[in-house]
């Protein structure tokens, strides 16, 4: 089995990946860290997105990160187009099993029917922008 778990040199911002199990066992990780993760997932559903698998590929995507996310850090999924949605009320959640099968099956169900393109709302509805 192959996992990732990116590493940071002190001052250095450019994280490089261990790719083994082996070399995860070897590190000296503490028992429980604190979420200082945050990873928002933007998912374009407008119409645009029905063509050529786009949707289909998108949504393979947005699972396998769900999947490789570390424990404990916060996610959130918000769908946009001429309109955006959030998968639960407040746009961030502690990730963990039930969570993690929420956000999947959310994901798995997910379709190109949003209409236009407005990536202004979402990015303010995430916090990204002012």
């Amino acid at each position: 089995m192959t996992s990732f778990f990116p590493t940071f040199e002190d001052g250095n911002e450019k994280g490089d990946m261990l790719t083994t199990v082996g070399e995860l066992e070897e590190l000296d990780l503490p028992e429980k860290m604190e979420s200082k993760y945050q990873f928002i997932f933007l998912v374009d559903r407008s119409g645009s997105m029905f063509s050529n698998s786009r949707m289909l590929i998108t949504i393979d995507a947005v699972v396998l990160f769900l999947q490789s996310l570390p424990a404990d850090c916060q996610f959130g999924i918000i769908g946009f187009g001429s309109k955006q949605h959030c998968k639960w009320d407040y746009p961030m959640k502690t990730y963990n099993n039930i969570t993690k099968l929420e956000a999947i099956r959310a994901t798995i169900k997910m379709e190109a029917n949003y209409g236009g393109t407005d990536f202004l709302t979402p990015l303010n509805l995430a916090k990204i922008v002012d």
